[in-house]
C-alpha cells in the first residue's frame, strides 16, 4: 500500500489516522457544495467533542495526577495488602499503535516538535469541555422526544450538496447523494418489503458496514438492581435473521464492529457470517487515543481496552475476482468523540476496496454518509443542527479546531484505567461514560454466546414497542435515560 496524506485521512503502511472533524468539514463545509445553499447555514463541527486531551480518568485520578505533574513526586497512599500481579503480555495492539505512532513520526511529523504531553491543567479539567458538550447533546436528544414522527420514516438527497430535512419544526442535515429508512431494524423479519424499499429500485449494496446492539450481561444485572431502563439487545439468533445475504451484492464487502469480549468475536465469525454467507478476510482495530497520541485508557485485565475490533468479510465464495481484498491486520488511529460510541467514518478507508461506483448501507446507523443508505431506529439522531453541526453565525466562543493526533515519546499516564462513570453524583457537574463499556466485565463471558461481553451502548437507544404504530424515532423518541445519560448515569442503549 502507497503512503500518502489526506486532509481528513492519512494513510502509512500498516494503517490510517482518521480527523473526524476534517471528515465533516469536507462533507458539509463551503467545498461540499458547487453553490452556497440559501437554506443552509454555514456550518462547523462542535470541536468541543473531540476536545479529549488525557486519558479518560474519574475525577480523584485526575486530580492527583495533575498534582504529581506539579509537584514531581507522588502522594502517599494507604497501605494494602498486596495482591499478586496477573500475569500480562504485551498487548499486540497497542505494540502496532506504538509503531504507527513512530511511522507517522517518521514520514510525517519528522519536522515537527515533540509534543510534551498533557499539561496538569489538562489533567485537572479531565475532559470537561467534551463531557460538557456530550451532556448538552443528550439533553437535545431527549427535549426530542415529544416530536416524535410514526416510523417508518424514509428520504434521500439526490443533490451533490448537503441539503436541509425539517420534520415537526426540527432541522436536520442530510449529505450529499444519501438515503436513509428510520426504522427498527427487526421489522426486516417481516418480509421483503423492508429490503426492497432499502434498494430503492437499484442493485445491491457492494459496501454493508453494521454496528450491532450486542447483548450485555454487566449492564442488564445493572439495570434491573437500579431499576433503569436501556435498549434493546438483539440477541445472535436475531442477529443472524438480518437480510444481509438478501442485500449484499456477490464480492460485497461486510464489515461489522464488535466487542472485546472473546464470546461475541466467536458468534460473529461462527454464527453470523455463515448464517450472511459471508467468509471473514481481515481483522482491523480501532486505536482511541488522545489529542496527544496516546490511548485514552490501559489495556489491563479489569479495565476497559483502548482499542475495538472491525471484522470484515467477503460475501460469497473466496477467490472470486472483484476489488483488491482489504489488508488482513490494520488499525485505524482517531480521537474519539466524547457522544457514546460514536465510531469513526470509514467511507474513505473502505473506498480502495470496493467497485469504483459502489452502493454502501450502513446498518444501526446513528447518522449519515454521502453517497451511502444508512438504515436504523436513530439515523437522524446525530444529524439534527446544532447536534454535531453548529451553524457558523453566532457560535464564535467555540474556536474551531481538528482533532488531529499529535504524537508523543513516552508511556501515556493512565492511573488505573477505570474510566466508569455509573455512579456519579448527578450535582458533580460530570456527564456518564464518553464511550462503551467493551470488556470491563468481560469476566462473565467465558464462551457464553448470548449475554456475555458488553453493550454495544448506542447512546440513546429506542426501546421496541409491542406495536409499530407506537414506534418512534429516535430522532423524537429518546426516551428518559437519554436524560438520565446527561445527568452522569449510565445510559445504556457500540
Amino acid at each position: 500500500m502507497q503512503t500518502g496524506s489526506h486532509a481528513a485521512v492519512t494513510c502509512l503502511e500498516s494503517g490510517w489516522f482518521i480527523d473526524e472533524l476534517a471528515q465533516l468539514t469536507e462533507i458539509y463545509g463551503p467545498a461540499a457544495g458547487a453553490a452556497p445553499v440559501p437554506e443552509l447555514p454555514l456550518l462547523r463541527s462542535d470541536a468541543r467533542l473531540w476536545d479529549i486531551r488525557t486519558p479518560f480518568l474519574m475525577d480523584q485520578q485526575a486530580a492527583r495526577l495533575a498534582r504529581e505533574l506539579e509537584t514531581g513526586a507522588g502522594e502517599p497512599r494507604r497501605r494494602r495488602r498486596p495482591r499478586p500481579p496477573h500475569p500480562t503480555a504485551p498487548c499486540p495492539v497497542l505494540c502496532a499503535l506504538e509503531r504507527l505512532l513512530a511511522e507517522r513520526r517518521a514520514a510525517v511529523d519528522a519536522d515537527a516538535d515533540p509534543d510534551q504531553g498533557p499539561t496538569a491543567d489538562d489533567y485537572r479539567s479531565n475532559n470537561a469541555s467534551a463531557r460538557q458538550a456530550a451532556r448538552r447533546l443528550l439533553e437535545r436528544a431527549a427535549a426530542a422526544a415529544s416530536s416524535a414522527p410514526l416510523l417508518p420514516l424514509h428520504d434521500a438527497n439526490p443533490a451533490d450538496r448537503p441539503r436541509l430535512l425539517t420534520l415537526d419544526g426540527r432541522r436536520y442535515v442530510l449529505p450529499a447523494r444519501s438515503r436513509f429508512l428510520c426504522d427498527d431494524v427487526t421489522r426486516s423479519f417481516e418480509g421483503d418489503g423492508v429490503v426492497q424499499r432499502l434498494l430503492g429500485g437499484g442493485a445491491r449494496f457492494d459496501c454493508i458496514l453494521l454496528d450491532p446492539p450486542w447483548t450485555n450481561k454487566f449492564v442488564r444485572r445493572k439495570r434491573r438492581h437500579l431499576e433503569t431502563d436501556g435498549y434493546e439487545f438483539l440477541e445472535s439468533a436475531s442477529l443472524a435473521r438480518l437480510p444481509v445475504a438478501r442485500l449484499a451484492a456477490d464480492g460485497a464487502l461486510v464489515a461489522v464492529w464488535c466487542t472485546n469480549s472473546a464470546a461475541h468475536q466467536h458468534t460473529l465469525r461462527h454464527v453470523l457470517f455463515p448464517a450472511w454467507g459471508v467468509t471473514e478476510c481481515a481483522t482491523w482495530h480501532w486505536a482511541k487515543v488522545t489529542q496527544h497520541g496516546r490511548p485514552v485508557s490501559a489495556a489491563g485485565q479489569h479495565s476497559k481496552r483502548p482499542y475495538e475490533p472491525l471484522v470484515l468479510g467477503r460475501r460469497g465464495p473466496p477467490g472470486a475476482v472483484g476489488p483488491p481484498p482489504p489488508p488482513p491486520h490494520r488499525l485505524l488511529v482517531s480521537v474519539p468523540s466524547a457522544v457514546h460510541s460514536r465510531k469513526p467514518l470509514l467511507h474513505e478507508v473502505l473506498r480502495p476496496y470496493l467497485p469504483p461506483d459502489y452502493r454502501g448501507l450502513e446498518v444501526f446507523a446513528r447518522s449519515l454518509l454521502p453517497g451511502w443508505t444508512s438504515w436504523g431506529d436513530q439515523v437522524l439522531l446525530l444529524q439534527e443542527l446544532g447536534a454535531l453541526l453548529l451553524p457558523e453565525a453566532g457560535c464564535g466562543d467555540t474556536p474551531h479546531q481538528t482533532a488531529q493526533v499529535t504524537c508523543a515519546d513516552g508511556d501515556a499516564p493512565h492511573g488505573d484505567g477505570d474510566t466508569r462513570r455509573e455512579q456519579e453524583d448527578v450535582n458533580s457537574g460530570n456527564v456518564g461514560p464518553m464511550y462503551k463499556d467493551e470488556d470491563a466485565e468481560c469476566r462473565d463471558t467465558r464462551g457464553e454466546d448470548s449475554g456475555a461481553g458488553h453493550a454495544n451502548g448506542k447512546m440513546c437507544h429506542i426501546s421496541r414497542d409491542a406495536s409499530h404504530e407506537e414506534r418512534g424515532s429516535s430522532v423524537g423518541r429518546a426516551s428518559s435515560q437519554c436524560q438520565r445519560a446527561g445527568n452522569g448515569h449510565e445510559c445504556a442503549s457500540s
